[in-house]
C-alpha cells in the first residue's frame, strides 16, 4: 500500500523530469533526482524527508531564474501536500489510541493489497476494568495497547481501533511465523496490565477482506470460549 506522501513525491519527480527535459526546446534545461545527501554540485534542493532531498541541477545556465521559480513552486506544493496529509490523518485517526478509525474500512477494501493476514483482537475483561477502576484507567489501557501495537508493526500496516476494546489489523506481506512471534511478544509485554484474545485469517486479495474478517471474528470467539 503506497503511502500518500511517497506517491506525491513520485509524481512530482516525474513532472519535474518532463519539465527539465523541455521537449519544446532543443536542449534540456535542468535535471532532477532524489538523493540521500546534498552535494555542492546541485543548484537547488528540496528536503522531502528527514534524510532525503530532491535536487535540481541546471544544464542551461540561462535557465537559472526558471530553476528558482520551479524550486519555489515545488516547495509550496510540498508544504501544501504535507498540510493536507496531516489534516487527513487527524480525521482518520482515533485520538485516544493513535490508531486508524473504523471509518477507513471501506477505503481499505479498495486498496490494492496482494496477500496477508487479518487479525482481530479483543481485550479480555475490559468491561470489568471500566466498572471497577473507572473509565480513566480504561482509557489509559486502550492508549497503552494502541502504542504497543504501533511499536510491533510497520507504518504501512493498517492498525484500526475497531470499536471499544476491539482492534483490527490488516497486515500485507508478512509470514504466519513472523506474525505469530509478534503476537506472542505483545502478549508477553502486556500480560501484566491486560490480556487479550485474537483471531487470525489469511487473505489473497482485497476482495476477500469482508469474508476473511468474519472468519477471523469467529476464530477469536472460538478461542475466547476455549480459554
Amino acid at each position: 500500500m503506497k503511502q500518500p506522501r511517497r506517491q506525491f513525491i513520485e509524481e512530482m519527480l516525474k513532472q519535474l523530469t518532463i519539465l527539465g527535459q523541455a521537449p519544446e526546446t532543443a536542449h534540456p534545461l535542468f535535471e532532477v533526482e532524489i538523493v540521500d545527501r546534498v552535494s555542492s554540485t546541485c543548484d537547488v534542493a528540496l528536503q522531502i524527508s528527514k534524510d532525503r532531498h530532491l535536487v535540481l541541477r541546471v544544464i542551461d545556465k540561462n535557465s537559472l531564474s526558471l530553476l528558482k521559480t520551479v524550486h519555489d513552486i515545488s516547495q509550496r506544493a510540498l508544504d501544501l501536500n504535507r498540510e493536507f496529509i496531516d489534516l487527513n490523518e487527524r480525521a482518520r485517526t482515533d485520538q485516544l489510541t493513535g490508531l486508524l478509525r473504523k471509518d477507513v474500512w471501506d477505503e481499505l477494501t479498495q486498496t490494492d493489497y496482494t496477500k496477508g493476514f487479518v487479525v482481530v483482537i479483543d481485550l479480555d475483561g475490559f468491561k470489568r476494568i471500566n466498572d471497577t477502576l473507572g473509565h480513566v484507567s480504561g482509557d489509559r489501557i486502550l492508549a497503552r495497547f494502541g502504542a504497543t501495537l504501533k511499536a510491533h508493526f510497520r507504518e504501512s500496516d493498517a492498525l484500526i481501533r475497531w470499536g471499544g476494546d476491539e482492534f483490527l489489523l490488516i497486515l500485507e506481506g508478512i509470514s504466519h511465523s513472523v506474525l505469530t512471534k509478534k503476537i506472542e511478544s505483545i502478549m508477553h509485554q502486556s500480560r501484566q496490565w491486560i490480556e487479550f484474545s485474537v483471531g487470525i485469517q489469511s487473505f489473497q486479495s482485497p476482495l476477500e477482506l469482508h469474508e476473511v474478517l468474519l472468519k477471523a471474528d469467529q476464530d477469536l470467539y472460538r478461542h475466547k470460549k476455549q480459554s
